[in-house]
């Protein structure tokens, strides 16, 4: 791949702590947790997303708000609307997380430990850095920049949480 070939974005979905599903921005397949046993998973060609179902409890619920989006980000939209979280680390279940919200509207969100800051609105090469103390992903862009400065001040996750309460941000505690 050459530097000026644009990267695919690529997110873990969640409910709460647990991975549900991994989506992609390219034409590709949904693909089913729920196939015969001893069958490979099978999927159904997408237009314009590539994804894969980890959790049969929620997979339904996810291929219906896939399936009724009209681009990738209104995936995304859709997904977060929906009350699941999106972020750009690879891990099948993260620590103990909370919504953030401003105003009513909701701003982001962060699990303890270890990972990426990320922004789905954003291009690959943006996504970052690496906090020691959180998760962290930026749903609405005008908040990205406070929730970075905030993270790269704390010194661990209570801290994080902490300044967000100063910052004047509402915490609600993920579920599941």
């Amino acid at each position: 791949m050459t530097d000026d070939v644009p990267r695919v974005r690529r997110f873990q979905v969640y409910e709460g702590r647990l991975l549900v599903l991994t989506i992609a921005d390219e034409p590709g397949t949904l693909r089913s947790t729920a196939s015969p046993q001893g069958d490979t998973p099978r999927g159904s060609r997408h237009a314009f997303l590539d994804a894969q179902a980890h959790d049969a409890v929620s997979e339904d619920e996810l291929r219906s708000l896939l399936l009724a989006a009209s681009d990738f980000d209104d995936s995304l939209r859709r997904l977060v609307a929906a009350g699941y979280d999106i972020n750009a680390n690879d891990e099948p279940e993260l620590g103990p997380g909370h919504r953030i919200t401003s105003n009513g509207r909701l701003a982001g969100a962060a699990w303890q430990g270890q990972g990426l800051f990320s922004c789905p609105w954003w291009p690959p090469e943006r996504q970052g850095p690496v906090y020691s103390q959180a998760v962290l992903v930026a749903y609405d862009v005008a908040h990205a920049a406070k929730l970075r400065e905030l993270a790269a001040a704390s010194v661990g996750y209570d801290d994080l949480l902490a300044r967000l309460e100063d910052a004047g941000y509402r915490l609600e505690p993920l579920g599941r």
